[in-house]
């Protein structure tokens, strides 16, 4: 699969399930039938699960891995809300006055990511 590039994501570290919507998931051509894992809900029902290998920023000041996104068809001003559970494997530090998150690479050197 080539890269692609995701802009207008959420940081929040509030919630428990990283939620991909299903306009992004359609822009991205992934197969559903092969890729999702079920999952069913009473209020939303979701797509299900999907994983994929996320690069935060690019190099040299970068790093992958693996997050596994809820899909859900509901509308959002987002593509994305990355929550808690890739937040932790990340290791991220968030400082909100300053709109910023700083984690280390694989390289051990900062990386920062910055909101408007």
């Amino acid at each position: 699969m080539e890269n692609r590039e995701v802009h207008c994501l959420l940081i929040n570290n509030d919630s428990l399930v990283d939620v991909m919507y299903y306009q992004l998931f359609k822009k991205l051509q992934i197969s559903r039938d092969k890729d999702l894992d079920g999952f069913s809900s009473h209020a939303i029902t979701p797509f299900g699960y999907l994983k994929l290998r996320v690069t935060f920023r690019k190099y040299p000041l970068a790093k992958a891995i693996m997050v596994c996104f809820l899909v859900v068809s509901t509308m959002s001003l987002f593509n994305v809300l990355i929550e808690r559970p890739t937040l932790n494997a990340l290791g991220v530090v968030i400082s909100t006055p300053h709109l910023t998150m700083k984690f280390f690479n694989d390289d051990l050197k900062v990386v920062v990511v910055r909101g408007d």
